[in-house]
């Protein structure tokens, strides 16, 4: 059963045999369908187990049929404004005062259901029930005055009252209540109706009264629990939905450990070498014990030979010191020196040797240690490691949706950012820079060099003067440039500027110098002093100079 331990099933068992509850079945049923109520519903310890076997030992059914009693309580809780053990507790009552009538459990849920709903106390509604059931009995008994106000409420003959109510004395209550509620609805006064039969008093006002004027929740509830009784689900149906939590997932891991653990057999099973390995170290204790605080000890002695050997060895070497600032060409002392250090290898040797030896013993201890028992050290690594896990799964849960939304978040104002990038990007703006900077490209080296020959004298100045004027006029007209209109005319504003430029490379001062082979100057063209020329394009800047 999920979610539900061995032990609470254990302590719902002993409770059951207290109480009278005999046979393995039986104690089964009752244990497990109590831990269900536990774990479904408020109707839980050793109270609740009590009140409802005793409930079930009173009306005659026995336990056999708690399952069924449960699937009606948690029907009935679950359709009414009262809960389980609410009702459970007015049910204890009214099932004491009408056990000489054999109502069944079910009828007595029912009843009790629309009680609690109507906000009757459970001591009250006992009462109150059980005054009427025994008015009726009386009535029917001793006929009279007293059997006709009953049949007079009930709208039925005296006899057709004694004949009901031997038959059922549940359905003879109904038709009184019924009868009440025809009185309330007519006008009258249930309360003269009341003390007409002889049932006067304030408990059985709150009691019965509002019943009387709520006759349809009455019968509600008397059909919904015998409805849920016979088709025995609910209780099923809230379990089953009750324990799909995290938690009784932990609870169940744990509890299938704890199980698994306490198996009698496990010849065959998984669990034998951990049995073994188990009965070993109790069966061999002292042995172990012995072992181990042997191993110990030899760890410190060795540990303190070498502490002792270090000591010795500092000591060595200050004594050497000493000797060798005294005297260096003392060869006696020198081959002493040379004994006492084999001495001291041979002893630090032995030390060594002791503690791997050792060591070694410790390891081999601890690993057989380790072979015996990694079964049940897996098993609680694997609890404690999934205990963790679901402990802190809201954290993590959490922690992976923080995340989530941050990686969310950055993709969305990048693509928003991209988004608007290509709102605000000019194509036809992009195309044309790029034809300009194509056409510039290709004209600016040409440019370069007809400006350089129009500084030359003569008909191929001229010329080249001409060619650079019409490159100029061509270049302007092309529709390349950024700053142009659709037009192609480039704005007043770069006309202006184009214009300047012009201007000033024609005005600056030029000298070009004639050299024969041998470096001399055989002519010389110079237009005032010699300056030099700046000319900028889109691919670089050319100087000239003398």
């Amino acid at each position: 059963m999920r979610g539900v331990s061995t032990q609470s099933l254990i302590e719902v068992g002993k409770t059951a045999g207290q109480l009278g509850v005999k046979g393995s079945e039986n104690i089964l049923k009752f244990s497990g369908t109590m831990a269900k109520l536990e774990t479904a519903t408020d109707v839980a310890g050793e109270e609740g187990a009590s009140s409802i076997a005793r409930l079930l030992t009173i009306t005659g059914e026995g336990v056999g049929i708690i399952d069924q009693f449960g699937a009606a309580l948690v029907g009935l809780g679950n359709n009414s404004a009262a809960t389980e053990s609410e009702i459970v507790s007015v049910a204890s009552e009214v099932a004491r005062g009408t056990a000489a009538y054999g109502l069944q459990s079910k009828e007595i849920l029912g009843l009790s259901t629309a009680l609690k709903s109507l906000d009757v106390r459970p001591e009250a509604a006992g009462t109150a029930v059980a005054k009427v059931f025994r008015g009726i009995e009386k009535a029917t008994l001793e006929g009279g005055e007293s059997l006709n106000s009953y049949a007079k409420i009930i709208g039925k003959t005296s006899k057709q009252v004694v004949e009901d109510f031997g038959k059922s004395p549940q359905k003879s209550f109904t038709s009184f209540i019924g009868g009440l509620n025809r009185i309330s609805k007519q006008g009258g006064s249930v309360a003269q109706a009341l003390r007409d039969a002889g049932l006067s008093g304030e408990t059985v006002s709150k009691g019965i009264v509002p019943l009387a004027t709520n006759f349809e929740m009455l019968n509600d509830k008397m059909a919904l629990s015998n409805k849920e009784f016979e088709k025995n689900t609910a209780l099923n149906e809230e379990f089953d939905a009750s324990t799909k939590t995290v938690n009784t997932a932990v609870a169940d891991v744990i509890k299938s450990f704890t199980n698994l653990t306490l198996k009698t057999a496990t010849a065959g099973s998984g669990l034998e070498t951990l049995q073994t390995a188990l009965f070993f170290v109790s069966d061999n204790m002292e042995t172990l014990v012995v072992a181990a605080v042997a191993v110990s000890g030899a760890m410190l002695l060795m540990k303190a030979a070498i502490i002792a050997s270090k000591i010795a060895l500092f000591a060595y070497n200050v004594v050497m010191g000493v000797s060798t600032a005294i005297t260096q060409t003392n060869k006696r002392a020198l081959i002493q020196n040379a004994v006492a250090q084999g001495a001291y290898r041979v002893a630090m040797f032995l030390t060594t040797a002791a503690t791997y030896l050792a060591n070694s013993a410790f390891v081999a201890l601890a690993i057989s240690v380790i072979a015996a028992t990694w079964p049940i050290l897996a098993i609680i690594a694997a609890v404690v490691g999934l205990a963790y896990f679901f402990l802190y799964l809201d954290e993590i849960i959490a922690f992976f949706k923080k995340k989530f939304l941050e990686s969310l978040i950055l993709i969305s104002k990048a693509f928003f950012k991209m988004v608007n990038f290509f709102k605000k990007f000019d194509f036809i703006d992009f195309f044309k820079g790029i034809g300009n900077a194509i056409i510039t490209y290709f004209l600016s080296p040409i440019k370069n060099v007809l400006f350089l020959v129009s500084q030359l004298p003569g008909k191929l100045g001229a010329l080249a003067s001409v060619g650079l004027d019409k490159l100029n006029e061509l270049e302007a007209n092309f529709n390349f440039d950024r700053t142009g209109d659709e037009s192609g005319v480039l704005p007043s504003s770069a006309q202006a500027a184009s214009q300047q430029t012009t201007e000033t490379i024609r005005d600056s001062n030029v000298r070009i110098d004639v050299r024969d082979k041998g470096g001399n100057v055989e002519k010389v063209f110079q237009d005032g002093t010699a300056i030099p020329i700046s000319m900028q394009n889109t691919v670089g800047v050319l100087n000239y100079g003398s």
